[in-house]
This record gives structure tokens, C-alpha cells and sequence, in this order.
């Protein structure tokens, strides 16, 4: 069985108090009541690593939103590290709609491609929409 965190507990194997991860850290154990899910000190730990590289803004509304949310049907409590990636991204759109940002399939927005062995580059979908976007809002 897997060791389960407490909220009490959140930030005690982490050696500089009051980091981001432990903010975040202490976000996902409440995301995880909210859900009615357990969180592992693994899970935890590698999630609020990986949260903490990004705007802790973004993170905060994600986290937030998904603890409001309605699980759907056969949907984990818990939702899992990509599911949370994409909300944070997701909310960083919102929060920067002038910024661009890449999706999980691209580069910056660029797409490598291999057609008979060979390697090619373009631009991802991602990319191609947040141009058009950004280019109907100069015309406005």
C-alpha cells in the first residue's frame, strides 16, 4: 500500500521551506479532498515538481478549477499528471491570450515530420490558430 499524505504533513521531505512546490504541493492535497481522492507522496511529490516549473497563477486557477469541477463518468478521482498539465496550460491561455503557447505535439510550434526517411519541419496547428487569432485582433 502506498503511503498517503495528510495535509498536516505536505512540505516535510522538502528541504527549503515555503518553496513553490510546497504551495503547490499543499494545492493538490486539498484538490484531492475536494475530489474525495488520496494522494500518494509519490504522486505528490513528482506532481508538484513538475507544477512548480510553470506560472504559479496559472497553477493556482487550474488546481482551483478542477477542485469545482464534476468528475465525468469513469473519470479518476484524482486527475492525472497530463490532465493537469493541459489545465495549467489552458489558463495560462487565458491569462496571456497574446502569448503563445505550445501544445503537447509541438516545438515552440514547430512539427518535425518523417515522410520515406526523411526529416521535415512545419507549423503546428497550435501555432497556425494563434496567428490567425492574434492577426484578427490587430484587425479589431
Amino acid at each position: 500500500m502506498e503511503d498517503e499524505l495528510f495535509p498536516e504533513q505536505v512540505g516535510m521531505n522538502r528541504h527549503s521551506k515555503n518553496s513553490a512546490a510546497d504551495a503547490i504541493a499543499e494545492m493538490l492535497v486539498e484538490l484531492g479532498a475536494a475530489r474525495q481522492a488520496a494522494v500518494s507522496v509519490i504522486a505528490l511529490d513528482l506532481y508538484s515538481r513538475e507544477l512548480a516549473k510553470l506560472p504559479i497563477e496559472a497553477v493556482k486557477a487550474a488546481i482551483h478549477s478542477l477542485s469545482l469541477a464534476k468528475r465525468r463518468d469513469f473519470e479518476p478521482a484524482f486527475p492525472d499528471l497530463p490532465t493537469l498539465l493541459e489545465a495549467v496550460e489552458a489558463e495560462e491561455r487565458k491569462r496571456n491570450p497574446g502569448r503563445f503557447v505550445s501544445c503537447d505535439k509541438c516545438t515552440n510550434g514547430i512539427v518535425f515530420r518523417i515522410i520515406k526517411g526523411e526529416q521535415f519541419a512545419g507549423h503546428c496547428e497550435c501555432f497556425e490558430t494563434w496567428k490567425q487569432a492574434r492577426a484578427a485582433a490587430r484587425v479589431t
